[in-house]
């Protein structure tokens, strides 16, 4: 009779190998579920804080080209042999003008600044140089220190528009063919690589000092004020700051 309990005992206590191996079998794909879907959220959460550091960095490189474009200063730099003065000078991907630096950056009074685009490791990089405007001398920016402002660039082209005689808005041209002249306006069309999380909105910025007021002499019937330059771009000088 005992050896009949225990045989009998024996029988229903513990597991099998089969049903041990197909719970350890269970238990693994559940974790490796777990485990992907843990990094898939990971992914995403990284992706979302470089996203937000982008745009963060993206917004921050617009306000500063607006502010500095937007207070270019008609203060000439350059005199060459024909008695040519240079105030301000554009190229389809170079620009060179003078204003005054923010004070975060501790650098006090006029400086001659310049906006390029080079050739990178990544494509195009919108690189910003500076020299004090009464220590410039013709060619002195290539020896500055050079700050990469953005990186990853496809392509990119910069843009500028004048008055005429009768102080009407010219057609945007990319090339400045009066460095003696502020233009009224200039516009930073950028294009961002394929695999950029960000993509660059259309900048385009009204100048507050009227570069072009010694020159000319327009009504006010026909002229159309610097002042007003916002309106017709469909945002306002004041909009970023």
């Amino acid at each position: 009779m005992v050896n009949r309990l225990s045989k009998q005992q024996s029988t229903q206590a513990g597991f099998s190998l089969i049903e041990v191996l197909l719970a350890i079998t269970l238990l693994g794909i559940i974790m490796a579920l777990a485990y992907g879907g843990l990094r898939a959220v990971t992914r995403a959460t990284d992706r979302a804080d470089e996203l937000i550091q982008e745009q963060t960095h993206l917004r921050a490189t617009q306000q500063f080209l607006h502010r500095q474009l937007a207070r270019s200063l008609p203060l000439n730099y350059l005199v060459d042999n024909d008695d040519q003065f240079y105030v301000f000078e554009g190229e389809r991907d170079r620009i060179q003008f003078v204003a005054s630096m923010p004070g975060y950056l501790g650098a006090g009074g006029p400086q001659v600044q310049e906006l390029s685009l080079e050739r990178g490791q990544d494509g195009y990089e919108l690189v910003f140089r500076h020299v004090p405007l009464l220590a410039y001398e013709d060619g002195s920016l290539r020896d500055s220190q050079p700050f990469t402002l953005l990186r990853g660039l496809a392509d990119g082209e910069f843009l500028y528009m004048s008055l005429d005689r009768n102080g009407h808005l010219s057609d945007w041209e990319n090339e400045w063919e009066s460095p003696e002249e502020i233009p009224v306006a200039v516009s930073m069309d950028l294009e961002f690589d394929e695999e950029s999380l960000v993509s660059w909105p259309l900048l385009t910025i009204s100048m507050r000092i009227d570069g072009t007021a010694g020159r000319l002499r327009r009504s006010r019937r026909n002229a159309e004020p610097t002042d007003q330059l916002g309106r017709a771009f469909g945002r306002d000088n004041d909009e970023v700051e």
